[in-house]
């Protein structure tokens, strides 16, 4: 059994130029009287634990961890990266299929653009095999 502490204190640090609108925010309330500030930091820690839709821990409870919802994220994330990887392979092939029927032999390249595709195309081919789809 865990030992119940009567106060947590949390000690953080806030960045003028990476958190600017926290900076902002903080140095709105650099006028307000003893403990007030301390107060409209937890109001907002509370308003956005609601808009996120997080139930507090209860004494004596754990944080739970919504596996569900990481599981559905990291899924749409791979999902859409595949897509894009799709559609890369898709300019490789459709590039690779007009220079082949332009002439048979790839040409050597004219235009950065031929460039690239030259260089998106050799990567393509050194995976081929090793892709799983």
């Amino acid at each position: 059994m865990s030992r119940l502490r009567p106060h947590v204190k949390l000690t953080l640090r806030i960045y003028a130029e990476r958190d600017a609108d926290l900076y902002r925010w903080l140095q709105g309330l650099e006028d307000l009287p003893y403990g007030r500030k301390a107060q409209v930091v937890k109001e907002a820690l509370r308003r956005g634990l609601k808009n996120a839709n997080i139930t507090p821990v209860s004494d004596g409870e754990r944080a739970r961890i919504d596996s569900t919802e990481i599981r559905q994220t990291v899924e749409k994330v791979l999902t859409e990266a595949l897509a894009d990887i799709r559609r890369v392979v898709e300019v490789a092939v459709a590039t690779a299929l007009k220079k082949e029927q332009a002439g048979g032999a790839m040409r050597p390249a004219e235009t950065e653009q031929d460039a690239e595709d030259d260089r998106n195309a050799s990567l393509l081919d050194s995976l081929e095999g090793r892709m799983v789809m």
